[in-house]
C-alpha cells in the first residue's frame, strides 16, 4: 500500500484537536492567553507615549551632553600622550576633590 501526502495529512493531529487547545475552565491559563494578552502591545504603546512626554524636557539636555563629550573625545584624542596623562591627572583631583566634599557633608549630616 503505498501512502501519498494526503494520507499522512489525514492522520495528523490538528491543533483544535489536541486536548491542550480544548477550553477548560478549571485550568489556569498562562498569561500571555488571558483575554488581557491582548491589550499588551496598547499598553506598551501608551506607556511608550507617557514616557516620552515625561522625558521629553530631559532630552535636549542629554543630546548636548552628547555632543560635548563627542567634542571633547576628539580634542583628547588630538593631545599628546604627556597632555592626555596631564588631562587626566586633572580629572582625578577634580574627582576626589568632589567625593571629599560629599563625604564631608555625609558627616555634617551625622554631626547635627
Amino acid at each position: 500500500m503505498v501512502k501519498t501526502r494526503d494520507d499522512t495529512r489525514q492522520r495528523r493531529p490538528t491543533l483544535e484537536a489536541t486536548p491542550e487547545a480544548l477550553p477548560e475552565p478549571t485550568r489556569k491559563r498562562p498569561l500571555w492567553q488571558t483575554p488581557l494578552a491582548s491589550l499588551r502591545p496598547g499598553l506598551v504603546m501608551v506607556g511608550t507615549v507617557v514616557g516620552l512626554i515625561l522625558l521629553q524636557p530631559l532630552m535636549p539636555v542629554l543630546g548636548n551632553l552628547t555632543f560635548v563629550g563627542l567634542v571633547f573625545a576628539w580634542y583628547y584624542r588630538g593631545l599628546e600622550a604627556e597632555q592626555q596623562q596631564d588631562l587626566e591627572r586633572r580629572a582625578m583631583g577634580w574627582l576626589r576633590q568632589g567625593l571629599r566634599g560629599l563625604r564631608g557633608a555625609k558627616q555634617r549630616r551625622r554631626r547635627s
